[in-house]
């Protein structure tokens, strides 16, 4: 360590299996000549003797991040929150499988036009009575029409006689119409929730990049960074911006072949294993 330190300047990953076996490894680096200016350990269960090599304590001496900042992250905060609320709606109504007249009427409206001008109930909706002498719905033609039924006082309406073709399908055609109908309309449900998906993924990689850029400036510059096995999964994606040189694995008899390929990077040009038997 201290002759790659010394007359290389390539930078080392350190990983160990215990955080007792990476503090002592870290004491041994300060005895051997390598001073704490070139060290970074990440995970918080540090000793007192090595804490100042913590990340949190070299953090605090960085620069604070600025009012743009901030304004960065709130936003994307409040863009990933909307973005989630809208996915779990989009996920509910998908899930109820229950798509009612008034969606289907708003999709005609888009989609089939002159379906929804021969459901359209004529006049302002609720100045009209159907039967039992209750008020009209929007959706009362289109209720009507999907049971086999006739469109009722509506009949004479401009719109109705000019849908005769419309309102004189069988039964059967009209069920058949009202499933695909049915089945459109899940289907652009599906693709809303695709996107509200792609755009929460893209937004919380956005702020997760926004809000590490504190933790990759820490590790620059710094030629060790020490961690456990499970802060080099925790901190992948900041380890691999700085791109390490060097992965040195300490209790490697204790870490699973698969551990030690997930903490290598493309950028890895040696691995060097203390304490593998094999």
């Amino acid at each position: 360590m201290k002759a790659i330190h010394d007359h290389t300047k390539q930078q080392i990953l350190v990983v160990c299996h215990t955080n007792y076996a990476l503090d002592r490894f870290l004491e041994d680096l300060w005895k051997v000549g390598i001073p704490g200016t070139s060290v970074v350990r990440l995970g918080s269960r540090s000793d007192a003797q090595v804490a100042p090599l913590s990340l949190a304590s070299q953090q605090k001496e960085r620069t604070m991040r600025s009012k743009a900042d901030w304004t960065v992250i709130d936003q994307l905060k409040r863009s990933s929150a909307s973005y989630c609320g809208n996915l779990e709606d989009a996920m509910d109504q998908f899930m109820g499988s229950r798509i009612s007249f008034k969606d289907i009427l708003m999709y005609l409206e888009f989609e089939q036009p002159k379906y929804f001008e021969a459901f359209r109930v004529p006049g302002e909706c609720g100045s009209r009575v159907g039967d039992g002498s209750k008020a009209v719905d929007p959706d009362d033609l289109l209720n009507r029409w999907s049971k086999g039924l006739d469109a009722s006082q509506f009949k004479d309406e401009p719109n109705v006689l000019g849908a005769a073709n419309i309102w004189n399908l069988p039964l059967d055609a009209r069920h058949d119409l009202m499933e695909n109908w049915e089945s459109e309309i899940r289907k652009i449900i599906l693709e809303e929730i695709c996107t509200l998906g792609k755009n929460y993924n893209d937004c919380q990689d956005q702020l997760s990049l926004k809000l590490s850029e504190v933790t990759v400036a820490a590790l620059w510059g710094k030629r060790i960074i020490a961690c456990m096995m499970t802060g080099a999964a925790k901190f992948s994606q900041d380890i691999r911006a700085v791109k390490p040189d060097v992965l040195l694995v300490e209790e490697a008899g204790e870490i699973l072949e698969s551990h030690v390929l997930t903490a290598m990077s493309e950028n890895t040009s040696q691995m060097i294993l203390i304490g593998d038997h094999k």
